[in-house]
C-alpha cells in the first residue's frame, strides 16, 4: 500500500497499486525504501494490528491521516499536516488541538 499527501495538500491519499519510485524531472524523484527499519516503525513491525482508525482534521475538513493500534497498546500515527507526511507513535496534543483532530474507528 501506498500512503500519499493529496493533490490539495491536505489529504492523505492510500493506493493499492505496485509501489515505484517515479522521476519528476525539475521536481527530483519519488524513490521506494524500506522503513521497517526506522524507529517509529520497528516497535510496531510483527505486532498484532488490533485496529485501524481514520484521522480527521475540522480546520481542513479533510480526511488527513490513519491510527494503527497495534498490541500491548502501541500505536502509529501518519498524518498530511501542511503538505508534508509526518509519522507519530502519539500525536502531540498540540496538533490535535490545533487541527481539531478526531478519530472514527474503521470496521
Amino acid at each position: 500500500m501506498r500512503m500519499y499527501g493529496g493533490n490539495n495538500g491536505a489529504s492523505l491519499c492510500l493506493s493499492l497499486g505496485d509501489v515505484v519510485g517515479v522521476d519528476l524531472g525539475e521536481y527530483g524523484e519519488q524513490i521506494v525504501v524500506c522503513v521497517s527499519g526506522e524507529p517509529c516503525f520497528s516497535r510496531v513491525v510483527g505486532r498484532c494490528l488490533v485496529s485501524v482508525s481514520t484521522i480527521q482534521s475540522s480546520v481542513e475538513n479533510e480526511l488527513i491521516g490513519l491510527f494503527f493500534l497495534f498490541d500491548d497498546e502501541a500505536c502509529l500515527s501518519i498524518l498530511n499536516l501542511g503538505d508534508e507526511i509526518f509519522v507519530y507513535g502519539k500525536i502531540p496534543e498540540d496538533i490535535i488541538a490545533g487541527e481539531g483532530l478526531s478519530l472514527t474507528l474503521l470496521n
